[in-house]
């Protein structure tokens, strides 16, 4: 079957409740048990929400440093369009790339300053911030003719936003972030999975539009009839990255492929006894609830160069 189909199928019941209420056994490595009693989690009672920021995974582009010797930023053995860990300078081949779940979304728009009117990053606006529907507003409502900085001409290409804060000429730059848990490929199990964060900006964004469209599309009958999505962590992923074009500039993609890539989507649900799924679940609740966020101050420099995504 394609994986483009809108298919349903029944059995698909949610009424078992969050996998905090069911048993799960361990597979594999049974000796990750242990009862710790008393002391289970000790020396984490005061942590904050810095020390439970994931780190980003990024694709190594034109102009990264990490692809730079000389660099202080530089990351031996990575080649161009391969994905890295920005936090352990842990790397994969971009064609072979990672395996991962998908455990929350969040949409936000970063406000920018032009790197030629000072630069820097003013923090991230929510999607139904006023000030981001002000200016959506003031555009028709079409988000790729929100004003950009164009660098060649050293001019807007519309009446700049103003950042209600600071008074400043700022871009709005749509962004999806993604919570992943994820492996090299072909290893992604609960004992190996680690915790990161994909942002995709201009560009990238198709890549998580794309996943977005699919999993809302992939749609199961529930016990009253209704069709809705499993939840979006029961979804495994199979991520490389790609050559891409666009007005003479040349950048790498991520391109993201169900697994198993053949076959109906349902046969590639991930079980709820399947410890991933539980996993999953725990990361998704600790985003939810805000006790883990993306630190995008430290990422401020990396989502802004201009070489990750051409302008529009």
């Amino acid at each position: 079957m394609s994986d483009e189909r809108d298919e349903s199928i029944t059995g698909f019941d949610e009424r078992v409740g969050p996998p905090a209420t069911r048993a799960v056994q361990p597979t594999g490595r049974d000796l990750t048990v242990q009862d710790f009693g008393d002391l289970a989690g000790a020396g984490g009672e005061d942590l904050t929400l810095d020390e439970q920021s994931p780190p980003f995974l990024k694709i190594a582009q034109g102009l990264s440093p990490e692809l730079d010797p000389s660099s202080a930023e530089h990351i031996p053995g990575l080649q161009l369009g391969g994905i890295f860990d920005s936090v352990g300078q842990t790397y994969y081949p971009g064609n072979v790339g990672v395996d991962l779940i998908v455990c929350h979304r969040q949409r936000h728009f970063g406000k920018w300053v032009p790197r030629d009117l000072g630069g820097g990053f003013r923090g991230m606006a929510q999607a139904t911030d006023p000030f981001v529907l002000a200016e959506l507003a003031r555009v028709g409502g079409d988000r790729f003719r929100l004003p950009r900085w164009n660098r060649e001409a050293k001019k807007w290409t519309a009446p700049p936003s103003i950042d209600p804060v600071t008074g400043e000429e700022v871009e709005l730059v749509e962004t999806g972030q993604m919570f992943v848990i994820y492996a090299p490929h072909g290893t992604l199990t609960a004992y190996t999975g680690e915790r990161a964060i994909i942002s995709c900006t201009r560009t990238a964004l198709g890549a998580y539009t794309g996943m977005i469209d699919r999993w809302q599309r992939w749609k199961f009958t529930q016990p009253n009839g209704q069709k809705k999505p499993a939840p979006i962590w029961r979804w495994r992923w199979h991520v490389t990255t790609l050559d891409e074009e666009k007005r003479g500039n040349k950048y790498k993609v991520w391109n993201f492929r169900r697994v198993p890539n053949e076959g109906s989507y349902e046969s590639a649900i991930i079980p709820i006894e399947d410890p991933l799924f539980e996993l999953g679940y725990e990361f998704f609740q600790l985003i939810q609830s805000g006790k883990v966020r993306a630190d995008y101050e430290s990422e401020a420099s990396n989502v802004a160069r201009d070489d990750e995504a051409p302008p529009f």
